[in-house]
């Protein structure tokens, strides 16, 4: 699992699930220097949200929209593993999600890291 923040991002939206995923420390396994972004799917890499359906704060619904993304105003939403949620009172619910999905596994269709559909 990773976890990336940006400048102005709220505290909760990392300490939160990070409290939830069942363990209490973490060791650095790649620095972000040393992280290859081809290893990691970001809701912003192009193609990642195209044809999915997703939330995210308001402000942000246009970009989403434009990537290709079906954009709702939910708590939480699942579409093929990835999870998104909406705003900093979402947590809860977000993290449920999240360790669910990490439980289940791999979907039947669920995309690779290309943005392609699994076989």
């Amino acid at each position: 699992m990773a976890i990336v923040v940006a400048n102005g991002f709220e505290q909760i939206e990392m300490t939160d699930p990070r409290k939830r995923s069942r363990s209490d420390t973490f060791e650095v396994e790649v620095s972000i220097d040393a992280a290859d972004p081809e290893n990691y799917a970001a809701f912003c890499r192009a193609g990642v949200v195209e044809g999915r359906r997703v939330t995210s704060y308001p402000s942000i619904r246009t970009d989403l929209e434009n990537a290709g993304a079906e954009w709702v105003d939910e708590e939480v939403v699942v579409d093929q593993g990835l999870v998104t949620s909406r705003k900093p009172d979402d947590p809860p619910a977000f993290d449920a999600k999240m360790i669910e999905e990490f439980a289940e596994g791999r979907h039947a269709g669920q995309r690779e890291k290309s943005g392609t559909a699994a076989g």
